[in-house]
């Protein structure tokens, strides 16, 4: 196992791993300054993930990243050992202040040749250090174990490791338009006749690391959705189950899975 640690200032982040093994990242601190330039509306700062992000380096087309994405409009510091952390940001009826923050994780996984980027369009703007990325710190822990799934679209996974495994969620996302209509749908079980199901309308993730939307540490809470999410963060599977996340849309629904970022680590840890 091999730790770094990043830490600049008035910079956009970005991480290729080449390590040969699975990368786990911690944002401890970040702070992404959202104010639009010149008396601009706010722009978030966005967060990608996975095999292959956003053709432009600094990351900001909304639409041709292949893996999960999210975005955060943020004044003040978040991250892991912040106040606004997913152990911390839990309010019972998230301000507009929470809204912000809710579904952004602070811990990722990403595969060998995968990346990681958070950055703002605004960074070094009119060579001033007032907008887009203030700070980052962030850590970057490479290990073997365990096999991660990032990516977008519906996702199937059978467990055929022989063994007990834990499939952790750490990232789920509804995206498209109308989503009042559409629902995530979450199954898993031994077979289609005796599986567990959960499901959700959150359009701006759910996970094990979220923020906000994290039914840890806030009982479920969507913000801005009628639907909660009650379902679990990780599933339990034996040799032979499966796992599965799709979307059901009503006649007027066009929801998609925007985004996943799964990590599955069997009884062994290998």
């Amino acid at each position: 196992m091999a730790v770094q640690i990043f830490t600049a200032k008035h910079e956009n982040f970005r991480y290729n791993n080449n390590s040969g093994m699975n990368a786990r990242i911690i944002v401890n601190n970040c702070w992404a300054n959202s104010s639009g330039m010149h008396g601009g509306g706010p722009v978030d700062a966005l967060i990608q993930w996975g095999v292959k992000l956003d053709s432009d380096e600094t990351g900001f087309s909304q639409y041709s990243t292949t893996g999960p994405k999210t975005g955060v409009s943020s004044h003040d510091n978040w991250g892991r050992n912040t106040s606004d952390s997913d152990l911390t940001r839990y309010l019972e009826n998230p301000d507009t202040h929470a809204h912000r923050y809710s579904g952004v994780p602070c811990e990722y996984y990403i595969a060998d040749g995968e990346q990681f980027s958070i950055a703002h369009q605004n960074t070094g703007a009119d060579n001033s250090n007032h907008y887009g990325m203030k700070q980052y710190n962030v850590m970057v822990i490479t290990d073997s174990a365990g096999t991660v799934y990032n990516g977008t679209g519906e996702f199937n996974y059978t467990n055929n490791t022989g063994e007990n495994v834990r499939l952790i969620m750490g990232f789920l996302k509804l995206s498209g338009s109308t989503l009042q209509h559409s629902n995530l749908l979450i199954y898993w079980g031994p077979s289609t006749a005796e599986q567990n199901s959960a499901s959700s309308q959150e359009q701006r993730g759910i996970g094990k690391w979220c923020m906000v939307n994290n039914p840890l540490n806030n009982g479920g809470f969507a913000t801005g959705n009628p639907e909660r999410y009650y379902g679990p963060n990780e599933f339990w599977l034996a040799p032979g189950d499966f796992f599965s996340v799709s979307v059901r849309n009503s006649s007027q629904g066009q929801g998609t899975v925007g985004g996943y970022s799964f990590i599955v680590m069997p009884e062994s840890g290998t």
